[in-house]
């Protein structure tokens, strides 16, 4: 578990180094990417995390969901090892959670798993071979065990790592999409 946590603390580090300039153009480029996969212009409902700090601007990928006329829900984090899914609209009261991220409240409706499409999966880096590590908290690893949905991470290309350590929980995206 060492090897995940060294990791995971080395590439959070690299990715504070890297340029406003290089994000912001990267992740136009990303999501020009994702809307063009048949799976994205299929879904009705697409789950996705509100990037926090120096994680992906996810702002930019849900107004052009919305604009696509796509409904959004994202998480919000009700125990320790446990999330729920809610929707998402233009107005939605959002508030911070213990750990920082924007979250909408327990007004806006629930979503269930059965009813989303494509999910858009953080991390703190990945190969592209679908392999991700993320923050530690197993959220996204326990909700993707039981999704039928497609999933899609988005990442920096210099941020992708080839050398993931992998567990028996481990769930694999099923599309890496780098700049």
């Amino acid at each position: 578990m060492g090897s995940k946590t060294n990791l995971r603390n080395e590439q959070l580090a690299k990715r504070k180094q890297l340029s406003a300039s290089y994000r912001e153009q990267a992740e136009r480029v990303m999501l020009e990417k994702l809307v063009l996969l048949p799976e994205y212009q299929t879904a009705e409902m697409i789950f996705c995390y509100i990037g926090m700090e120096d994680e992906l601007n996810t702002w930019h990928f849900i107004e052009r969901f919305w604009q696509d006329g796509k409904q959004v829900c994202v998480p919000r984090v009700i125990s320790r090892d446990q999330m729920e899914i809610r929707e998402l609209h233009k107005g939605t009261i959002l508030e911070r959670s213990a750990f920082g991220v924007l979250e909408p409240t327990t007004t806006s409706p629930l979503v269930s798993s059965e009813q989303i499409h494509l999910v858009l999966v953080p991390c703190v880096t990945a190969n592209l071979a679908g392999d991700r590590l993320g923050y530690g908290g197993g959220f996204y690893d326990r909700f993707l065990k039981n999704s039928q949905a497609y999933t899609v991470l988005c990442l920096w290309q210099k941020m992708i790592y080839s050398a993931i350590p992998v567990e028996e929980h481990d769930m694999k995206v099923d599309k890496v999409i780098t700049e």
